[in-house]
């Protein structure tokens, strides 16, 4: 992720969810709070990717239409534990 942000218009955000004492990043769920801090000033226009297991999803697609990102913007890969 870190070779592809320097090569493309890309901010990455890590949100731990138990963080290691002096952590200063974001921590917690990813939810509409942390997409407020971090997204551009015109949201909607932004293209979101978006993969990982279905409790994420399902809180990064609410936070994403809480904010009105049109569906067409949104890529997602879902993926579970086999």
């Amino acid at each position: 992720m870190d070779a592809l942000a320097g090569r493309l218009d890309l901010t990455i955000v890590d949100v731990l969810g138990d963080p290691p004492p002096g952590w200063t990043g974001e921590s917690g769920f990813l939810n509409r709070g942390v997409l407020d801090r971090h997204l551009p000033d015109d949201p909607q226009r932004a293209e979101y990717f978006v993969c990982g297991p279905p409790g994420l999803m399902d809180a990064v697609d609410a936070a994403l239409d809480d904010l009105d990102i049109p569906a067409a913007h949104v890529h997602a890969e879902r993926f579970g534990m086999v």
